[in-house]
C-alpha cells in the first residue's frame, strides 16, 4: 500500500472507533493538554496583579540574589513537576500502549500489511506474563519519553534566564504599557521561545516514534530512540511531515473551539454581573459555553487520535515485508490472505 493509501486507510479507522478518541484525549490531557481546556474559565490577572505577584522572586534573580523563600517556591516547582512527569507519564504511556497496539491490528484489518508485521516482536521473552510485560513496556515507554524530551527541557532551562530578563525588564522599565505584558515578554524573547518550541515538538514527535518501536519491534528505550531519530532524518515524508499536519489541525481546532468558548464564558459573566439577572440568558449561555467546550474536548481527542493513528499505519506500512495488500507469502501474489478479517488481497 502506498503512504497516501495508509494515511486514508488510519482516517477512516480512526473516524470509525470513538474508543481511541478517550484513549487520545486522555493522554493529550495528562501531559498537559488540560491547560488549554482550562484557559476559557481561568480570567488572567492584570499586570499590576503579576508584577505584585512574581516581582518578589522574578527581581531577585534578575540582580543575582537567591532568597530562603525563592529556594523553596522552585523546591516545590520541582516536586511538583517531577511528581506530574511520574504519575501523568505512566498514565500517558498506557494509554500510548492500548493505542498502538489497536491501530496496528486496525492497519492490519485495513490491508497495510499482513498480521506477522503488527504483530509484536518475538525478542520479547515469552515466559513473562501479559500483564507484568506491559507494566515493562509502560515503563520503557515513559523512560522514551522523558529522554527525549531532555533537549526540550534543556532549552527550557536556557530560554528561561533570557524570559527572566525581559519579564524583569517590563515590570520595572517598560518602554510601552499599551501591550499585554505576556505580548511584550513574547515579543522579547521571541527567540527562546521559538527554540523552545521547535525543542517540545521534536520531542514529542521522537517520543512518539521510539513508542511505536518499542510496543511493536520489542525494542529497548535506547535503541528504539535512535531509530526513532534516524526516521526523522531518512524519512521525514512518512514521519516529520505527516505529524506536523496533524500537530497543526489538531492546535488550529483546539484554537478555534477554546477561544468560541472563552467568548461564550465571557457571556456567561455578563449575563450574572446584569441585574436584575435573566434566568434565561443566563440558561442558554451556559448551555452554549458547555456544549462548545465539549465540542472541543471531542474534536482534540479526534485529532489527537489521527495524529497517533497516522504514525502507527505509517510504520506498519514501511515494517511490512510484502509488497501486496496484507498477502501472506506463503500464498501465490493476489491470493486472499486468510487471517485477514479486513478482505485485502
Amino acid at each position: 500500500m502506498s503512504r497516501g493509501g495508509a494515511i486514508l486507510a488510519s482516517l477512516l479507522a480512526t473516524l470509525g472507533r470513538p474508543g481511541w478518541w478517550l484513549l487520545a484525549l486522555a493522554g493529550f490531557l495528562v501531559r498537559g493538554g488540560f491547560l488549554v481546556f482550562l484557559l476559557p474559565i481561568v480570567v488572567l490577572p492584570s499586570p499590576l496583579a503579576i508584577s505584585n505577584l512574581v516581582a518578589p522572586f522574578i527581581v531577585p534573580l534578575a540582580l543575582g540574589r537567591i532568597g530562603p523563600e525563592t529556594i523553596a517556591v522552585g523546591a516545590g516547582a520541582v516536586v511538583g513537576l517531577l511528581t506530574w512527569l511520574l504519575i501523568g507519564g505512566s498514565i500517558a504511556a498506557a494509554t500510548d500502549l492500548v493505542l498502538v497496539r489497536e491501530t496496528a491490528a486496525a492497519a492490519v484489518d485495513e490491508g497495510v500489511a499482513s498480521p506477522s508485521v503488527a504483530s509484536p516482536s518475538p525478542e520479547a521473552p515469552a515466559a513473562i506474563d501479559a500483564e507484568r510485560r506491559d507494566r515493562i513496556l509502560v515503563a520503557t515507554i515513559l523512560a522514551a519519553r522523558l529522554v527525549a524530551w531532555l533537549p526540550f527541557a534543556a532549552a527550557l532551562a536556557i530560554g528561561l534566564v533570557r524570559i527572566v530578563a525581559v519579564t524583569y525588564v517590563e515590570l520595572t522599565r517598560p518602554v510601552e504599557v499599551e501591550s499585554a505584558l505576556a505580548l511584550r515578554v513574547a515579543l522579547g524573547a521571541a527567540g527562546e521561545l521559538a527554540i523552545i518550541t521547535v525543542a517540545w515538538l521534536l520531542g514529542e514527535l521522537v517520543g512518539g516514534l521510539a513508542s511505536r518501536r518499542i510496543v511493536l519491534d520489542g525494542a529497548p528505550a535506547g535503541r528504539a530512540l535512535l531509530a526513532a531519530v534516524r526516521d526523522v532524518v531518512r524519512r521525514p515524508g512518512s514521519t516529520l511531515v505527516p505529524w506536523l499536519v496533524t500537530t497543526t489541525l489538531l492546535f488550529t481546532i483546539l484554537g478555534g473551539t477554546v477561544g468560541a468558548a472563552s467568548v461564550a464564558w465571557s457571556r456567561i459573566i455578563v449575563a450574572l454581573s446584569n441585574r436584575p439577572t435573566d434566568p434565561t440568558t443566563v440558561v442558554i449561555s451556559l448551555l452554549t459555553f458547555v456544549a462548545i467546550w465539549l465540542a472541543a474536548l471531542i474534536l482534540g481527542g479526534l485529532f489527537s487520535a489521527v495524529r497517533g493513528s497516522v504514525l502507527t499505519f505509517e510504520h506498519v506500512r514501511v515494517r511490512a515485508r510484502t509488497g501486496t495488500f496484507g498477502a501472506s507469502v506463503h500464498h501465490r501474489p493476489g491470493d486472499r490472505s486468510v487471517p485477514d478479517q479486513g478482505g485485502s488481497l
